[in-house]
């Protein structure tokens, strides 16, 4: 956690921030086994300082960040997030208090790479949604990948590619020489349709005539929230893979993300309803009558 000071005042910063309280949380039952403060060592640099304090914190094992700066869309988060690292944001202004808050008692906890620290019903929503948020980033595209992608080489005809459209049961295919060649463009039957719907004749039109280009791609080993913001900031649904060479080995699409992200949801979910129910068990018949 930032601090501000030696007192143990929550910093509003994070790459400003002069201290930086670690604490190490028992695993068995969420006791707070050693803390101590260490000087922010980037704290005087003019640039990328938030970014070097990441990578410090990193070196130094970090497993969970509390903090009350947002570090949202931010370097710090892209560095902290590809390391599996937990952002949870609180609103204690107390050190002592946050770590209260963090650790109160015993009880089912979620877990970040090896410690544990047990949360209120609060806690438990933030930390999970922070988990997820946090897998996301660090989830590659391989995990994702469709590696059996249909492709159709640019001189095909409009006509040609809708009977692969069809026979494949596919809304979109990659436009590459081979399948394991670069990808030179993407063409989806909406635009077929839209094409031939303003004349032109589907017997002669090619592919390379209506296909997406440039091609918008991703490389393996991209992690899942760089997949998610580049089809964001180019407003596709569909990103070619490829390797280090640049040849085509599959294609990612927005609902390969979708059903990544409710996985996730329902995982949090099921966390909060653990929570819950050993927070506020449900009273047996017998103690109901009582």
């Amino acid at each position: 956690m930032p601090l501000e000071d030696r007192d143990g005042t929550l910093s509003e910063h994070f790459g400003n921030a002069p201290l930086f309280a670690l604490a190490t949380v028992r695993r068995a039952d969420g006791e707070i086994e050693e803390q101590r403060v260490l000087g922010n060592p980037h704290r005087t640099l003019e640039k990328a300082k938030g970014i070097r304090v990441a990578e410090w914190l990193l070196a130094q094992k970090v497993d969970a960040l509390l903090l009350r700066s947002e570090v949202q869309g931010k370097g710090p988060e892209y560095v902290l997030r590809d390391a599996g690292v937990t952002i949870v944001h609180t609103d204690e202004r107390a050190l002592s208090e946050a770590l209260a808050h963090a650790a109160p008692t015993p009880s089912p906890t979620l877990a970040a790479r090896g410690h544990r620290a047990t949360l209120g019903e609060a806690g438990v929503a933030r930390l999970a949604a922070a988990r997820a948020t946090a897998r996301r980033g660090s989830m590659l595209v391989d995990d994702l990948v469709q590696r059996n992608v249909m492709n159709v080489t640019p001189d095909c005809t409009l006509r040609e590619a809708a009977r692969r459209m069809a026979m494949h049961s596919v809304g979109a295919m990659v436009v590459a020489e081979t399948r394991s060649s670069p990808p030179l463009g993407v063409v989806t039957d909406r635009d077929l349709v839209t094409r031939i719907g303003y004349g032109a004749d589907p017997e002669r039109t090619t592919v390379a005539e209506v296909m997406k280009a440039p091609v918008h791609i991703v490389a393996e080993g991209t992690s899942l929230g760089t997949v998610s913001e580049k089809m964001r900031r180019h407003g596709v649904r569909r990103l070619p893979v490829v390797d280090e060479r640049g040849n085509l080995v599959g294609i990612v699409t927005l609902d390969d993300v979708f059903r990544f992200l409710a996985r996730e949801l329902a995982d949090l979910a099921r966390a909060i309803d653990v929570q819950l129910e050993h927070e506020h068990p449900v009273p047996s018949a017998h103690d109901r009558s009582l």
